[in-house]
């Protein structure tokens, strides 16, 4: 079974070691990735790795089994929807063949503003034929479900989730940690080229200005930190 691992994103795996080495490989790469061998193992005793490519993707959203989670996506105190495409736009001051959201380049697109304790629910539309690896700072997100197609496993939560072309997602977060975050594709050049935008909590700012003041003109700087 294959998983997909998004750019900037993680997974953790855990399963019962066999007698028998294992191998762990990355996009069909037989000579790459990672080698496990049982405690006792001679040197150099590699896995045979059979052709990977046509393994069926492990479907996330079915995985496991449902537990309860500690907020509730469906009353949600703030929706935003974040519509991802190519159009020409202002990145940086200057027009730009851009990569955009909500039809807008960096700088000029808006903030989202929580407050502390919200329940954040934001919907991601990929209108592009690209996919982008969607990821916001200071904040695992819920994945409530993509294409319409529920959750119905384990809890999922991501730190960076793969919008591909045509999906939509539906992410849900609790606003519990103060900051003025970035939210951005995490292909850095489509953030570079505009795909990028802040969450603002209600109340906070900063002392930085200069090149790093936003669109607001308020003097307010995003936090990289994750």
């Amino acid at each position: 079974m294959g998983l997909r691992l998004p750019a900037g994103g993680r997974h953790d795996l855990v399963f019962a070691m066999p007698d028998t080495a294992v191998a762990l490989v990355v996009d069909n790469d037989h000579d790459g990735g990672v080698r496990l061998r049982p405690e006792g193992a001679a040197a150099g005793e590699d896995p045979a790795v059979e052709d990977t490519s046509g393994w069926p993707e492990l479907d996330l959203l079915r995985y496991g089994e449902p537990a309860a989670v500690p907020l509730d996506a469906s009353k949600a105190d703030r929706h935003f929807t974040i519509v991802l495409d190519r159009a020409v736009a202002m990145v940086d001051g200057a027009p730009a063949y851009a990569q955009t959201v909500n039809g807008r380049g960096h700088p000029s697109i808006a903030d989202q503003l929580v407050a502390e304790g919200d329940i954040v629910r934001f919907t991601v539309v990929n209108r592009s034929l690209e996919t982008h690896p969607w990821h916001l700072h200071g904040h695992p997100v819920l994945i409530v479900s993509t294409d319409g197609r529920p959750s119905s496993g384990s809890p999922l939560w991501m730190d960076t989730f793969d919008v591909r072309p045509g999906q939509v997602w539906e992410v849900a977060f609790a606003a519990t940690n103060p900051g003025i975050w970035m939210n951005h594709c995490h292909n850095l050049p489509h953030a570079h080229q505009g795909m990028m935008l802040q969450l603002h909590y209600d109340g906070v700012t900063t002392p930085f200005g200069g090149s790093h003041t936003p669109h607001t003109g308020t003097g307010r700087s995003p936090r990289h930190g994750h």
